[in-house]
């Protein structure tokens, strides 16, 4: 899918000596363990610490032990963490039920601050199929506007939410729409920099750009010919991000956004058939979120659209590649409620335009109830129905279980003082 392509060929030229050189950096500048260790990431609390738990107070501090003596040799200030996520998962498609216990990821987190103004983040990425490094960077901090300036591999900062990890969701799996045009996670390697471009007391304007030479996402849904092939950028691609918050509507807040991102020269390439070079596409997406001000509840709404060659399969017997253009459309809506301190709902609902000749429609909505069991455990129920006017329907119930220890934090932007 080129909207959300495979992996694709590593830099060149400076970039790709730029990487080389970037995992050996961080090992050399990783700061040492910090007492936060023995603390738990809140996923689904606002970052408030469980103390009734007993179990959950044991373990944590346990294994916050455990990577403080792991990692106490390693020089200045360090935060690092696990999250586990895994689900027992029960799905129908076309009259056909599937049950299965899986390990959906492992994921270990490392932050570390190398002095006031240089920061490092790393993140290894864990599944039953692959192991791979998905954020390595080494930030600058201290540029006008409360800025950054970020180099390395890290999340693509597209819409509202595809900088977060799924696990950080608050359903139990990306909606089907972001996976279509983007992928269910999208990395690049290149340099992020972000800013305030207005900054007051209540509102803000921020900024966020990147200029990448290469590109990966990964998949874990439905998936079509067209989303089997790869890409390898023969130009820099280009991304923005503009977001403005706290904007008075009515009894509530307002937070807008508006995001592009542009593969100005790439080749495609579909097992089994020649390459095509010369291609290019464009993504544009809006977004708006509305949370009245007592913060009861947020109403989000995305809207997607993918310009210019769109994908490819192979023509079989042929050899060639039938290429698909145009122009496809997709919106998201969502809706994120704290039932009680423990408790939430998350729902959302997508319809959008498959990046195939046809262009099929397909609905998805889908519901998640979660719950804060201990300061280190979330239990979250999840329910999910995709539908479309060219494949059977998929009805999916999962129990999904989420456990963090230590201090797992994402750097999803430079820290900012508002």
């Amino acid at each position: 899918m080129l909207g959300a392509p495979l992996p694709i060929a590593r830099e060149k030229g400076l970039l790709s000596s730029m990487l080389t050189l970037l995992p050996q950096i961080c090992l050399l500048l990783l700061p040492a363990p910090s007492q936060d260790l023995g603390g738990v990431s809140q996923i689904a609390t606002g970052g408030e610490a469980d103390e009734s738990s007993e179990m959950g107070s044991w373990a944590t501090d346990f294994a916050g032990d455990l990577l403080v003596d792991l990692f106490s040799a390693l020089p200045w200030d360090w935060k690092g963490g696990l999250a586990v996520d895994g689900a027992l998962d029960w799905r129908t498609r076309g009259g056909s039920d599937r049950t299965k216990a899986l390990l959906r990821s492992a994921e270990l987190t490392l932050n570390g601050n190398i002095s006031e103004a240089v920061e490092t983040h790393i993140s290894l990425h864990a599944t039953l199929q692959h192991v791979e490094l998905d954020h390595l960077t080494l930030a600058y901090t201290a540029l006008p506007g409360d800025g950054s300036l970020h180099f390395g591999l890290m999340p693509l900062r597209f819409g509202s939410q595809m900088h977060l990890h799924v696990h950080e969701l608050s359903t139990a799996s990306r909606p089907r729409v972001l996976e279509e045009y983007l992928g269910t996670t999208l990395t690049a390697s290149g340099v992020h920099y972000d800013s305030f471009l207005l900054e007051g007391q209540a509102k803000s304007l921020r900024l966020y750009a990147g200029a990448f030479g290469s590109m990966h996402s990964e998949h874990h849904g439905q998936r079509h010919d067209h989303s089997r092939g790869g890409q390898e950028l023969e130009a820099v691609g280009l991304s923005a991000r503009l977001v403005g918050s706290g904007i008075t509507a009515g009894s509530g807040d307002l937070r807008l956004g508006a995001s592009w991102r542009t593969l100005p020269d790439y080749t495609l390439t579909v097992r089994g058939a020649d390459a095509v070079a010369g291609l290019s596409n464009r993504i544009i997406g809006l977004d708006a979120e509305f949370s009245p001000t007592a913060a009861e509840w947020t109403l989000g709404l995305e809207y997607l659209q993918m310009d210019g060659d769109l994908g490819g399969s192979d023509d079989t017997g042929s050899g060639l590649i039938d290429l698909v253009d145009g122009s496809r459309a997709g919106w998201l809506l969502s809706y994120d409620r704290p039932l009680s301190e423990r408790t939430s709902l998350g729902l959302t609902l997508s319809e959008f335009e498959h990046l195939d000749a046809d262009a099929d429609h397909e609905t998805e909505f889908a519901a998640a109830w979660s719950w804060q069991a201990a300061g280190f455990l979330r239990v979250r129920l999840a329910a999910s129905q995709q539908m479309s006017n060219s494949a059977n329907d998929v009805t999916r119930i999962m129990i999904q279980l989420t456990g963090v220890i230590g201090s797992h934090d994402h750097d999803h932007g430079h820290e900012h003082r508002h």
